[in-house]
């Protein structure tokens, strides 16, 4: 009887483990299937030609948190200290939107203003040194010093969200009608420029260059091509531009006639009320056109 029980138990056991074992399977199967029909889908294809969403080897990612990967697919972003991050950064800048390198002396006066001129430049050479070996894990990314100015030099497999911001930027001037670009485009700014870093002067001031650039363009593609796009798109790229600027009146203007359009009367209220108050709160004036004349100047540019 005591060894019946035995067996008995025995066999409920294992009945028990293969089930689990069956349930997990199942499960792990439908995790595969799951993650497998989120990438063949069309949409997640649209996102990844901007911006991949996972680890990359020789990647660097600066929109929203900074990131680094190496040639293996390791995250080195903590290698880089505030100070090396600033460093970097402004050679990055200037090498990929300006097509510029950066004098010994530009980054001395930018990075460390107040320190003696003999300790600035060891500094600046430990820096740079340290940046240099960081850089050796990346494949296709290298810092020379030419013609007396650091720069970067780049090549295949690295790859960095700021350069193909910078080919879009590059794209759209030349022709600023391209949807394509303008999706791209507004889809990089969502994830924030540079927020993370800290910034000195001719960080903050490269940069404002940049987003005034990026402001202009988009700007420019709605007052182009408003009458073929709908409004649910102009209201996102307003909306956008207004995060980064919020007394562009000229977004605000497509934001309102677009708001009209779809009866959302309320809210166009709301929206120009709390745009007159911020405009009257920063210039010390009243915003000069009224709602109304807005949404008529607005309609005639749109019939036209």
């Amino acid at each position: 009887s005591s060894i019946f029980k035995d067996w008995t138990a025995l066999l409920i056991l294992s009945v028990w483990g293969l089930a689990s074992l069956g349930a997990m399977c199942f499960l792990l199967l439908k995790m595969i299937s799951s993650v497998s029909e989120r990438s063949d889908s069309p949409d997640m294809e649209n996102k990844d030609e901007t911006l991949p969403r996972q680890p990359a080897a020789n990647c660097l990612r600066i929109f929203g948190p900074f990131q680094a990967f190496d040639s293996s697919g390791n995250d080195i972003a903590k290698l880089f200290t505030p100070k090396l991050k600033e460093t970097f950064m402004m050679i990055l800048i200037n090498e990929v939107y300006y097509q510029k390198g950066l004098t010994s002396d530009k980054l001395i006066e930018h990075l460390w203003p107040f320190s003696p001129r003999e300790k600035a430049q060891n500094t600046r050479s430990i820096a740079i040194k340290r940046i240099r070996t960081i850089l050796e894990n990346i494949d296709g990314l290298s810092l020379v010093f030419e013609d007396n100015m650091w720069s970067l030099k780049i090549s295949k497999p690295f790859s960095c969200d700021f350069i193909h911001f910078s080919e879009i930027i590059s794209s759209l001037k030349k022709n600023p009608n391209q949807k394509s670009k303008a999706d791209q485009l507004i889809e990089l700014f969502e994830k924030d420029l540079l927020i993370s870093l800290h910034r000195n002067e001719w960080l903050d001031e490269k940069i404002s260059l940049i987003i005034t650039d990026t402001i202009s363009l988009l700007i420019r593609f709605l007052q182009n091509n408003h009458s073929q796009l709908n409004d649910n798109y102009i209201i996102k790229a307003a909306d956008l531009i207004l995060q980064i600027d919020e007394l562009e009146d000229q977004a605000l203007k497509f934001k309102l006639l677009s708001l009209n359009r779809q009866k959302q009367h309320a809210k166009m209220h709301s929206e120009f009320e709390r745009f007159t108050k911020k405009y009257e709160s920063l210039y010390n004036e009243t915003y000069p056109l009224g709602l109304m004349e807005i949404l008529e100047k607005k309609e005639k540019m749109a019939e036209c």
